[in-house]
């Protein structure tokens, strides 16, 4: 092909980018009279129901060369464009900054939001309730090493409930201020992080004592003041430290996949294809897990996970009127479970009712649109 054949194309493009400028600015003109009505009726200017139902219907429309990966990116940042029309939403996330958790929040959000990080998963949720910030982000679990028991026991003793999800495939560098991994003595990261690469670790870094820290982003922060020490964290925080990449992938599985919650104070309305997650409290009595378990199977209802943790005492003490679970004695356990289904759905009422009867308590944490990592 000679350059002059590009000229023709080029005006080809510059022609559809101009329509589409056009229908984009059609399409926030339309979002800005939705955002008026939202706010004189007093709805939330972030739907993650309405946000799942628009972004399949445009992915079953999508037959290429668009990705359905790309096609959800370039969504995401348009719906976050729109939401900020009204105003720009504000999310509490596990900080600081360049960890996995902003990740998610970002893939989530778009870029056109604020994001706040804060500590602590416990921050998280005292910033939502308090209504410093909109939502809130938190990891759940992971793939390879399981809950995030922190984020479980924090939903325990709130009052706020899971609106969406999201996940997050997790690919681990090691950052050092240092150019040569025989310098490194100490490496830095969660528990997780450890743990996904432990191996790696024990190959090429035997000499070095690992520190398990807050974050992701607290390991790579504590690296570049040590010129000595390494973070195993993502390589986005590379730039950020000033720090050297001087391996990637260096997790265990291929198939390293976090999943991390949305919370907010309202449930999600159905969106087709929903999650939903409660917790329940039985008395230790033969059979009693059977029992439960039994109700879900006659109304057909597929379970996605189901976990146990030691009861732990709640922040107030005591189960509220939203429904915190009351501490129990030290050797007693609480169950979680996600099924497939949404709380609106006549299987899934009947189903609640018959666990209810077998419990001696139970906590709803929403019903929220399923999230398929591409």
């Amino acid at each position: 092909m000679s350059l002059s054949a590009l000229v023709p194309l080029r005006r080809k493009i510059d022609r559809v980018d101009m329509q589409i400028l056009s229908l984009l600015n059609d399409r926030l003109r339309m979002v800005r009279e939705i955002a008026k009505l939202k706010g004189r009726h007093a709805l939330p200017f972030y739907d993650p129901t309405r946000e799942k139902k628009i972004f399949e219907r445009l992915r079953r429309k999508n037959h290429g060369p668009l990705t359905d990966e790309a096609l959800r990116r370039i969504f995401s940042e348009l719906v976050s464009a729109s939401r900020n029309l009204a105003r720009p939403l504000r999310i509490a996330y596990l900080g600081p900054r360049w960890t996995f958790t902003e990740q998610a929040a970002r893939a989530h959000f778009g870029s056109s939001t604020v994001f706040v990080p804060m500590s602590t998963i416990s921050a998280i949720f005292s910033e939502v309730e308090d209504g410093r910030v909109d939502y809130g982000v938190t990891p759940v679990e992971n793939s390879n090493e399981g809950v995030v028991t922190h984020t479980l026991d924090a939903l325990l003793t709130s009052n706020l409930y899971i609106v969406a999800e999201e996940s997050l495939r997790v690919r681990l560098a090691v950052l050092s201020k240092s150019s040569r991994l025989g310098r490194i003595r100490d490496v830095y990261s969660h528990a997780h992080g450890l743990a996904q690469a432990k191996l790696w670790i024990a190959r090429h870094l035997p000499h070095a004592r690992p520190h398990e820290v807050a974050s992701t982003g607290v390991a790579a922060k504590l690296a570049s003041r040590r010129p000595r020490g390494a973070a195993i964290a993502s390589e986005l925080a590379a730039a950020a430290y000033n720090l050297k990449v001087l391996a990637t992938g260096v997790e265990s599985s291929r198939q390293n996949l976090t999943r991390f919650l949305v919370i907010g104070k309202s449930i999600s309305p159905k969106s087709g294809k929903d999650k939903t997650s409660i917790a329940f409290y039985l008395k230790d009595r033969v059979g009693a897990l059977n029992h439960v378990l039994r109700c879900f199977a006659r109304h057909r209802i597929n379970l996605t996970r189901i976990e146990s943790r030691p009861a732990r005492l709640g922040r107030d003490g005591a189960a509220s009127s939203a429904g915190r679970l009351r501490s129990r004695s030290p050797f007693d356990y609480i169950f979680f479970v996600d099924f497939m289904g949404h709380l609106d759905d006549p299987a899934a009422r009947k189903a609640i009712v018959e666990v209810r009867s077998q419990c001696e308590e139970l906590r709803i944490f929403g019903s929220f649109p399923c999230h398929s990592p591409s």
